[in-house]
């Protein structure tokens, strides 16, 4: 999340290009970004079905959708930097996923936005499933860790004018 903020994470994108040329996977960027992605469309979700304001309830689901999709700022810069709960949310939901993806060795087959779209790039070339369903069980745990961390956590309803400044500047 702090590496997207500064917009850090292009630099991976030539790593991550040399590893797809040199060894026929990616396990840094594609494996990296996947379960932050996750997370914080978990933590989008949650915000919306806690939110009072319908605006911002709105946001919340459309951040939670491109962020499911692979684009994850909207949901960056629009849940999680305004709530600091639901960053941390983020920041453990996330690191969970990514233990279990390194742990296991989920691998990109293919250079792609970490998300549902891209789901096709981790199935294996050789025709295995095994990188595929560990590929899911990555989605699930970082979204569901965040969900019910966000979810269930102490939640302190933003301002209006907070929720203004998000919903009519982004």
């Amino acid at each position: 999340m702090f590496i997207i903020m500064a917009g850090g994470h292009y630099a991976l994108i030539p790593i991550a290009t040399q590893n797809l040329a040199q060894v026929g996977f990616d396990n840094l960027m594609m494996t990296g970004l996947l379960p932050g992605n996750m997370a914080m469309a978990g933590a989008a979700f949650a915000i919306a079905m806690r939110t009072k304001s319908n605006g911002y309830k709105q946001y919340s689901i459309s951040a939670a959708v491109t962020a499911l999709l692979g684009v994850s700022q909207p949901a960056l810069y629009g849940v999680a930097i305004p709530i600091k709960k639901a960053m941390t949310a983020i920041i453990i939901g996330g690191f969970i996923g990514g233990l279990y993806a390194g742990i296991v060795g989920v691998k990109g087959f293919a250079l792609s936005d970490p998300g549902l779209a891209a789901l096709p790039a981790y199935i294996s070339p050789d025709g295995s499933w095994g990188n595929f369903i560990n590929t899911l069980i990555t989605m699930v745990i970082a979204f569901g860790m965040t969900f019910a961390f966000t979810y269930f956590g102490s939640y302190e309803e933003l301002s209006q004018e907070e929720i203004e400044e998000i919903t009519v500047n982004q």
